[in-house]
């Protein structure tokens, strides 16, 4: 049923919902109106929803059109951020950074351990998942003067190295 879903079909149902028409949608993308209808067509029939009632001068997104909306941003908007992450790896750029901090490690050597570091990191945004304990883990954006880079034993855990994690 999905399996032969299209991202050119997916661009054409956003913005046909956009413009709010098939021909201002066709403008947009540059293409013919009668190929921008047609694929929004062919995707109502391969998913078995009818995304616009075609009724009125203007089609009208349905109800159901509405929520598959939402679901089909969030699929061209992850392809898209697909594509730039690659890009930026193809440019030599680290894909991601993980930084694990033990809850024993004093915040005060975290600080100055980034304001050591800041010079040496990119004009990049890093992403850091803390994690405490007790509760569940978080998600956090991390600019560069923020990156977090240490080494050694915790002064208030002794046994716990940090290195080994």
């Amino acid at each position: 049923m999905l399996d032969g879903v299209s991202l050119d079909q997916l661009r054409s149902f956003i913005a046909a919902v956009d413009e709010g028409s098939f021909s201002a949608a066709a403008r947009r993308l540059r293409r013919a109106q009668s190929a921008v209808s047609e694929l929004v067509s062919n995707l109502e029939d391969q998913i078995g929803v009818m995304l616009f009632d075609r009724s009125g001068r203007y089609p009208k997104l349905t109800s159901e059109g509405a929520v598959l909306l939402a679901d089909a941003r969030g699929i061209v908007a992850g392809v898209d951020f697909m594509k730039a992450r690659a890009k930026g790896i193809t440019a030599g750029l680290e894909p991601e950074l993980s930084v694990v901090i033990d809850v024993c490690f004093p915040i005060a050597a975290i600080t100055e351990a980034a304001k050591r570091v800041s010079g040496a990191v990119s004009r990049r945004t890093a992403s850091a998942f803390l994690s405490k304990p007790w509760a569940a883990p978080t998600n956090r954006s991390l600019t560069e003067s923020q990156v977090l880079v240490w080494s050694g034993r915790c002064r208030s855990c002794p046994r716990r190295s940090l290195a080994s994690g």
